[in-house]
């Protein structure tokens, strides 16, 4: 019996297979060193489940295609899926049922950004930064 594998989901791209990075650390034999080795593996995912990132456990199995040995039995831990498409929009802020809010507060134009009335303001920080050279020590001393 082979020992069951741990590893990483690298790609999903295909249909009821996946490809795991299994990585391990052993010591070198002359040098002593630890040494990091990956390896990746084929595998077979039924129900397409696996997605790029997840920490899966798989298990030998009878060969299923010519580079297909393994099955995934299980998903240690799902990666977080990351939203491509709403990177960087403004959400809605919905105050009633019809009403939205920062879309329709500046209907009226003008340069409010924020939609609450006024641009807002901090205090004790000053609204502009002093002058300064970015040229390093010795401007600031020398006065280049």
């Amino acid at each position: 019996m082979v020992k069951p594998l741990k590893g990483v989901v690298v790609s999903n791209k295909m249909m009821k297979s996946v490809t795991v990075m299994v990585e391990r650390i052993y010591k070198h034999p002359r040098w002593g060193k630890y040494v990091k080795a990956r390896k990746k593996y084929m595998a077979h995912d039924e129900n397409n489940m696996c997605g790029p990132g997840d920490k899966v456990l798989m298990v030998h199995s009878r060969p299923l295609s010519k580079n297909k040995k393994w099955v995934v039995t299980e998903i240690l831990r799902k990666e977080r899926v990351y939203d491509h498409d709403n990177v960087g929009k403004r959400k809605e802020l919905h105050l009633f049922d019809g009403d939205v809010g920062p879309a329709n507060a500046n209907a009226g134009g003008g340069d409010d950004v924020t939609g609450l009335g006024a641009a807002p303001q901090v205090i004790g920080v000053p609204s502009k930064p002093a002058q300064a050279s970015f040229r390093g020590f010795a401007s600031s001393v020398f006065g280049f």
